[in-house]
């Protein structure tokens, strides 16, 4: 920016106060004397002002002054020295080139300073950018390995993974994979507050550094924050899970002698356990070494699960309690690993969708599911098949399940979809979309682990929900306990004014079916039927019952294919 200054008049000026007259322009000075005075007005950049030098013919009047805080006054003083009519060139306020040389030594040693602050002001600018997540705005993973040098005394480290982002991210678009990140950093902050330090640690995973008496309190209050559902653009509101491990230095020896990047590394450890555990927290122990290491082989054998077709279904029989008829089956995903056995979901499931496998996870279910409901279509069972909030904001998700149906001739009533309660997703959001268009084909959805959830009953009336199925945790106290006996027979109650099947999961015990028919309750499910088992034994274990067992003792009896099973 090149700069012009007026002066009138050769008299030194004593100049006192120079004030910002409006964002673009500086009243330089105004200098009374006896015998004339000096005025100079110079163009600034908004946020910046510039030592200005005032030069006449034959004489310089340099400007030094400091700024205050507020850059809105600044004092000034004169210095005076020899020089010719010339230009102050700035370049974004600041000065570069002076074209007098004669001038006094004060006005050098001021230019000069302002240069190495300016220079200091860049750094400083530099580095902040260097610590800093352009995104969130929170500090990046280079920050953090700084302040996790050397040991952190009274300090834990967390570890937060979002579950379901990469759903998000890949279903919505990046731009609202980027606005559940902000919104969801600005809610992780707000929990740690100022006592604390918060970063984020990767692409869906954040860091934190809490007070470690106050490790448990924060994980708590972070898993509420993230579980409250996000306002997206497009009128889309999302929800996502977040897994949560902690490292508190007292549980790892001495305290004094744990560095930040060990803690680090055991939080990590800690939060794919809670992620295995389908979310929440978990505070480190020294049983996750083992167990992380286990984790570390089998996520390098996930190409060959998929491969090999490692993956398979299980099924489980659900009975009607009043006929003792064989009316379905849930699938149950296992892996038949060559060197561990079969590993169940809670082994592997979390791991393969947070490396972006659940598709292919959904692929292996429908096409078992669409496979097993045509090896048993003469007797009518429907294959209830588990899908997660995330594979539901998948807007081809219809289609897939489609596509596998047609393959193996299959109608869709012949298949359901079970959702876990807390999953279930907004009114305005992309998975209600997914929801209503399965129900326009035809295929019911299941509300799995029902009661310990948030549902309403405006939702249920809404969705296309055909059965409820009550978490098997209310019947560890059934009949002994009234709380149990209270909620199993309102969940019976409310099924039955909606129209909907209410099915008891977890039903070890066949001398409990009676007390649970008379409290409303129309299916069962559980080892006291019959434990998962892999597709042709399934099969096998249907054909020789005939599709009928006797809920007294357990016994199959047989009824032939066809007999209708409805309650």
């Amino acid at each position: 920016m090149l700069v012009a200054v007026l002066s009138l008049g050769v008299a030194p000026s004593q100049l006192v106060l120079a004030r910002r007259l409006d964002e673009d322009n500086l009243l330089v000075g105004l200098g009374l004397a006896d015998i004339a005075w000096s005025l100079g007005l110079v163009q600034l950049a908004p946020e910046l002002l510039a030592p200005v030098a005032l030069v006449v013919m034959g004489l310089t009047v340099a400007l030094s002054y400091e700024l205050d805080e507020r850059l809105e006054w600044v004092s000034a003083g004169t210095a005076l020295g020899l020089g010719l009519t010339g230009w102050l060139h700035a370049v974004d306020g600041w000065p570069a080139v002076v074209s007098v040389f004669a001038i006094c030594q004060p006005v050098l040693v001021h230019l000069s300073r302002l240069q190495r602050q300016r220079e200091r002001s860049a750094r400083m600018e530099i580095r902040r950018r260097a610590d800093t997540d352009p995104l969130t705005g929170l500090l990046n993973r280079r920050a953090l390995a700084r302040l996790l040098a050397g040991p952190q005394v009274g300090r834990a480290v967390l570890v937060c993974d979002l579950d379901g982002f990469k759903d998000v991210n890949d279903t919505l678009g990046h731009e609202a994979g980027d606005e559940l990140l902000v919104a969801l950093a600005g809610r992780i902050a707000d929990v740690v507050g100022d006592d604390g330090v918060v970063a984020r640690y990767g692409g869906d995973e954040f860091a934190a550094l809490v007070d470690a008496e106050r490790v448990g309190d924060v994980a708590r209050r972070l898993v509420e924050a993230c579980r409250h559902r996000v306002p997206l653009a497009g009128e889309l509101d999302v929800s996502v899970g977040v897994s949560i491990g902690g490292a508190v230095p007292r549980l790892l020896g001495d305290a004094q002698r744990v560095d930040g990047e060990e803690l680090l590394r055991r939080a990590d450890l800690a939060m794919y356990e809670a992620k295995r555990d389908g979310g929440g927290v978990r505070i480190w122990s020294e049983h996750m070494e083992s167990q992380g290491l286990e984790r570390v082989r089998l996520t390098g054998e996930i190409e060959r699960a998929f491969a090999a077709g490692e993956l398979e279904l299980w099924f489980q029989p659900i009975v009607e309690v009043r006929r003792g008829l064989v009316v379905g089956a849930e699938g149950l995903i296992r892996w038949q690993h060559p060197d561990h056995g079969v590993l169940g979901p809670d082994r592997f499931l979390a791991m393969m969708s947070a490396v972006g496998r659940r598709a292919e996870i959904d692929a292996v279910v429908f096409d078992a599911g669409a496979e097993m409901a045509a090896r048993l279509a003469d007797w009518d069972l429907v294959v209830s098949l588990n899908v997660s909030a995330g594979s539901l904001l998948r807007r081809t998700l219809p289609h897939e399940l489609l596509g596998a149906l047609e393959r193996h001739g299959v109608p869709p009533a012949r298949i359901a979809l079970e959702v876990v309660e807390d999953e279930l997703v907004g009114d305005q959001s992309a998975g209600r979309e997914v929801i209503d268009r399965l129900g326009r084909l035809g295929i019911p959805l299941v509300i799995d682990d029902f009661g310990t959830g948030h549902s309403s009953l405006a939702r249920l009336r809404r969705l296309p929900v055909s059965a409820l199925k009550i978490d098997r945790s209310f019947l560890m106290g059934f009949p002994a306990n009234d709380d149990d006996v209270a909620i199993i027979t309102a969940i019976g109650q409310l099924g039955r004014a909606l129209g909907l099947t209410v099915v008891a999961e977890g039903v070890d015990d066949l001398s409990l079916v009676g007390a649970l028919a008379e409290r409303g309750i129309d299916r069962i499910q559980g080892f006291g039927v019959a434990r998962p088992l892999p597709g042709d034994q399934f099969e096998a274990w249907v054909r020789d019952c005939g599709g009928r067992v006797d809920l007294t003792t357990g016994i199959v009896v047989g009824r032939g294919p066809g007999a209708s099973g409805d309650t």
